[in-house]
């Protein structure tokens, strides 16, 4: 899944605090079920042909070893993609 669910918002954007929640939470949302779930998570960059995104691979807890183990061998295969 992707690691945020939205692009970087502008500053002016967070101005207000009401906004600056809403979009936080936004920002937040795919992050924040591993945690809930105490599970492990890490965000390997990959460039699309507009702007970076970030996916995010998440593991249960204590899996840490195997999923930056799996995040390696994924960035070894996506390395030569268009950047």
């Amino acid at each position: 899944m992707p690691t945020v669910a939205c692009k970087a918002p502008k500053f002016a954007d967070l101005v207000q605090d009401a906004d600056y929640d809403r979009i936080n939470l936004l920002c937040l949302r795919n992050t924040t079920l591993a945690n809930v779930l105490d599970g492990c998570s890490i965000s390997l960059p990959f460039w699309g042909e507009t702007f970076p995104i970030g996916i995010m691979l998440t593991m249960v807890n204590g899996a840490d070893e195997r999923l930056l183990d799996s995040a390696q061998e994924l960035e070894s295969i996506f390395a030569n993609r268009v950047r």
